[in-house]
């Protein structure tokens, strides 16, 4: 389940990238006819990548299995030979960094900076396209008030899954780095991510006036 939601997580932001530069008018012809399957295959590539990076580098040994029998056995009473399991151990016995784990991290951080650093750039350079045409007035005053309201809209919902997706997910990912001797029922967290769908039409709904009459009626 938790490897199903973490593909699920890394499919969103790439998501929220082509709804930005779905805003272009420029790069409109990516999102026509057949196309469009390259924003698919975009998404689809990118979510394959994450869940392999934690298949291979997350495996279990013989010191991941040690590290993890006793607090299976504790708290679900399981025996962890007798489940599918994968496991981010950083720290050896010995204190020594375990790359193999480590590098899991490392992927998703990288992936994390530069799938974020492309919606940030999308959103100045929208922000900046759109005060030029404020400016020389090419717009009509109800659609320039139509596109700043889908613009809060798009950077609301990249704020979104920010704050119920990768906020647990970073919280869970560097967690084993600290080496705390601590159980932490990361359950919890995995809660946040239903709240994403719901927060995200809200917004919609929130923001542009049309819907909003629409709900109010």
């Amino acid at each position: 389940m938790f490897i199903h939601l973490m593909l699920d997580i890394s499919s969103t932001v790439p998501v929220v990238r082509l709804a930005l530069e779905l805003r272009f008018e420029t790069k409109l012809r990516f999102f026509k006819g057949w196309k469009f399957l390259f924003c698919v295959a975009y998404s689809a590539i990118v979510g394959a990548q994450w869940g392999l990076s934690m298949y291979f580098f997350n495996q279990m040994d013989d010191y991941s299995d040690h590290y993890m029998r006793e607090e299976l056995r504790y708290r679900y009473d399981l025996n962890i030979t007798e489940i599918a399991r994968l496991c981010l151990v950083s720290y050896n016995a010995d204190g020594s960094l375990r790359w193999r784990n480590n590098s899991c991290t490392i992927d998703m951080t990288v992936f994390m900076i530069v799938q974020y650093s492309i919606v940030i750039y999308c959103a100045v350079v929208m922000y900046h396209k759109m005060e030029k045409l404020k400016k020389l007035k090419m717009l009509s005053v109800s659609l320039r008030k139509l596109h700043k309201q889908f613009y809060k809209t798009l950077i609301l919902q990249i704020f979104t899954p920010t704050l119920c997706l990768f906020a647990p997910v970073v919280f869970i990912i560097y967690l084993p780095l600290f080496d705390l001797k601590i159980s932490i029922p990361t359950g919890m967290f995995l809660c946040a991510f239903t709240l994403y769908p719901a927060l995200d039409a809200m917004i919609v709904m929130y923001i542009v006036t049309d819907y909003r009459k629409a709900a109010k009626s």
